[in-house]
């Protein structure tokens, strides 16, 4: 799901200091940020989605790549399968959640907090430090129909409710083992020793989006 392509100078800028051929997305959605992964040089990529019709049409649409595998299923079930196979570090993209529109909605509205701590608890087993990127920074902590002005225009998140996850909660499931940057809508979420003082950051209008008063 979402827009991970816009983050392509940020995405090369981290993997020039820290090297990874494995990708992992939660929230398939319709491949846009799978189609960006398939033009970078990784040997695995892996996709989970919970909708079976996004799902079926994911794979179908990449059927071409034996690098890409699209699993079907909850992100919090499957991002530890698949990261229990996994023996190098990772970009990992986190991007699974209700969104209204043809999106797919499980247990939760977003299992991001699961998914953090799923990567964490890899990260010790394995002694492995994985990139991870987590889309929508606007929304997090939001309720259900809370409006946020973006630009000139205001949009909702309708009916999804991210309450519970808030900057403060994501940040400490890593257990002080990142360093963190909020750029173009996204937590950066990377091991300390990569250097980020000369990224150029692009533009995003939901980086400047703020909760509308009253």
């Amino acid at each position: 799901m979402g827009k991970l392509h816009r983050l392509d100078g940020l995405v090369r800028h981290v993997l020039n200091q820290a090297p990874c051929q494995v990708f992992i997305e939660t929230g398939t959605f319709h491949g846009e940020s799978l189609e960006y992964a398939a033009r970078l040089p990784f040997d695995r990529i892996h996709s989970i989605e919970l909708s079976p019709q996004l799902h079926r049409a994911a794979a179908d649409r990449f059927a071409y790549d034996n690098r890409i595998t699209v699993h079907h299923g909850d992100s919090a079930r499957v991002l530890p399968e698949v990261l229990a196979g996994l023996h190098e570090p990772a970009l990992i993209w986190l991007d699974a959640h209700y969104c209204f529109l043809d999106s797919a909605r499980g247990p939760v509205d977003c299992p991001l907090l699961e998914e953090v701590e799923a990567i964490v608890a890899h990260e010790r087993a394995a002694g492995l430090e994985h990139i991870v990127l987590i889309d929508d920074y606007h929304i997090f902590g939001t309720s259900p129909s809370s409006p946020w002005l973006v630009g000139d225009d205001i949009t909702f998140v309708p009916e999804a409710d991210w309450s519970d996850i808030t900057p403060e909660r994501v940040r400490a499931g890593f257990c002080g083992g990142k360093q963190f940057h909020v750029w173009a809508d996204t937590l950066f979420a990377l091991p300390t020793w990569i250097q980020t003082a000369d990224v150029a950051i692009p533009r995003d209008p939901f980086a400047e989006a703020r909760p509308v008063a009253g």
